[in-house]
């Protein structure tokens, strides 16, 4: 027969196996969940510079037509 000292020292090995193992698991769904709330930020941060890369051509669109009328009415002026 196995001795109970040798079998309760096993259960005590095997019952700390199945907590660190626990702990393991939850350690690695809150990775997994941080990377999720990252990939999410990091989305929303492309969207965002897309959309200031958006607003940069329509201000540089706006600037060329503001320097255009500005050319045109600075030829239209007559010299005294």
């Amino acid at each position: 027969m196995t001795d109970p000292k040798v079998m309760h020292t096993w259960a005590s090995v095997m019952r700390d196996k199945a907590k660190l193992a626990s702990g393991l698991a939850m350690g690695a769904a809150d990775s997994a969940a941080v990377c999720y709330e990252v990939s999410n930020l990091l989305y929303r941060a492309a969207q965002l510079c897309h959309q200031l890369a958006e607003a940069h051509q329509e201000t540089a669109a706006a600037t060329k037509r503001t320097a255009r009328f500005a050319m045109d009415a600075t030829c239209e002026v007559e010299e005294p």
